[in-house]
Formats: C-alpha cells, sequence, structure tokens
C-alpha cells in the first residue's frame, strides 16, 4: 500500500486500487517499482521486436498520473540492432502516443507538416490508445465506440531524415 492505494500484483501484470475501491491502473509489466511518490514499470509491447515502455506514474489518494512514456526497441522488423534503424521504426508509435498524451508531437514532424500540428491533431480525432502493427510504419488508432466496443483505425506515416513528412489513413 503507497499513498492509501492498494498494489495487487499477478503473473505478469499489475492493479492499482483507490481505497474506495476505483481501478487506477491495471498494466500488463515486466517490472516495476515504486519510489517518491511514483511507480516505475516496464511494459512489454510488442516480443518480435523487442519493444518495451519505460513508463512513469504520479501516485496520490486519487490515482495514477502517467507522467513519463519512453519506447526501447532492442531490433528491427528484419532482426538487424543498428540504433538508427531501430529509431526510425519506433518514430511512427512514438509519434502517436505523444499525440494521445498530449505531449509536444510537433517534434516527430517535418518542417512543413509542424505548422499544421493542430490540424494534424482535428484529422486524427480522438482516440484511446496506439496499438502496433507488423509494418513499423503504420499503428492503430484504437477509438471507443459505445461501452465496451472499440474500433481500430489504421494510420501510415512516411518519413525522411527522422521526421514524418506525411500520414494517410
Amino acid at each position: 500500500m503507497h499513498e492509501d492505494l492498494f498494489f495487487i500484483e499477478g503473473r505478469n501484470h499489475l492493479a492499482v486500487y483507490t481505497q474506495t475501491g476505483e481501478c487506477a491502473l491495471m498494466e500488463e509489466v515486466l517490472s516495476f517499482s515504486v519510489a517518491d511518490g511514483t511507480l516505475n514499470a516496464t511494459l512489454p509491447l510488442s516480443d518480435c521486436l523487442g519493444r518495451v515502455a519505460d513508463c512513469a506514474w504520479l501516485l496520490s489518494k486519487q490515482g495514477c498520473q502517467r507522467t513519463a512514456f519512453t519506447l526501447r526497441q532492442t531490433r528491427t522488423q528484419t532482426g538487424e540492432t543498428d540504433e538508427r534503424k531501430i529509431a526510425e521504426e519506433l518514430l511512427p508509435y512514438a509519434f502517436f502516443e505523444s499525440v494521445l498524451l498530449g505531449v509536444n508531437y510537433a517534434e516527430f514532424l517535418a518542417d512543413e507538416l509542424a505548422d499544421k500540428a493542430d490540424q494534424i491533431v482535428g484529422f486524427l480525432g480522438d482516440f484511446a490508445g496506439v496499438c502496433l502493427t507488423q509494418d513499423p510504419h503504420t499503428c492503430g488508432l484504437i477509438r471507443k465506440k459505445a461501452p465496451r466496443l472499440f474500433e481500430v483505425a489504421y494510420y501510415t506515416v512516411t518519413t525522411e531524415n527522422g521526421k514524418i513528412t506525411d500520414i494517410t489513413g
């Protein structure tokens, strides 16, 4: 128990509940730790590429608020371990996650798209999550249609020199 929160750890899963019984967090985790009012966890994303997310949540009586999300990947689709190629494959997912979290996503865009960053958010619409696909340049944006009913819309990005130059959906 920490900050009036209850932690339940299961086989590769972690759940955090408030004292009122509200589920504040439920994630599949590879590892986690709690220090200085912060929950740090490593979440698996894709076994075939060795992708994981290092995340941090600020803990309070009201629950958990995500404050950090960093992607790591160990190899490319072809099995290469070149860091530059890995960074290129992570770019689309990192961009969509940044839009979802509301952090500075314009840094991923080429100059001609960076000026239209606000319009891009409108183009993508509201979504609740991002999922990976077999193509590293295509990600699925998860949208809630109704209670317990979701749909996935797929968007493909074109990159050049480490920046996104086009987004198609």
